[in-house]
């Protein structure tokens, strides 16, 4: 239930949460919000195509392996998916891996 009050930041009460002190919420149009997404979107336009580009190629696979025969289809089909866990899972171990390294870089130093 929102608190009555004319800032752009409305209180929100905890009800039920016994002593946790009101939260602020911040306005979706508020100048904090729109520069975090903006900055947001310039992080992440470049891996969505990237993603976007893996999944087209995935599909026109598919798509030219079905003209061929449905062993073909079959085989491409189960190649895309078995490709597809083993990118993601080198992905993950790149980005432990990477996080590892900075960890110790900057303990270091």
């Amino acid at each position: 239930m929102p608190c009555s009050g004319g800032s752009s930041f409305g209180l929100r009460h905890n009800a039920g949460f016994g002593s946790l002190p009101p939260f602020p919420l911040r306005r979706l149009s508020s100048p904090p919000v729109r520069v975090e997404a903006r900055a947001l979107w310039q992080l992440a336009w470049p891996i969505l195509i990237g993603q976007l580009a893996t999944v087209g190629m995935s599909v026109a696979d598919v798509a030219m392996a079905g003209h061929a025969s449905a062993q073909d289809l079959a085989g491409v089909a189960l190649g895309v998916s078995i490709w597809h866990i083993v990118i993601i899972s080198l992905m993950g171990l790149y980005l432990v891996g990477l996080s590892f390294v900075q960890g110790v870089a900057l303990a270091s130093s």
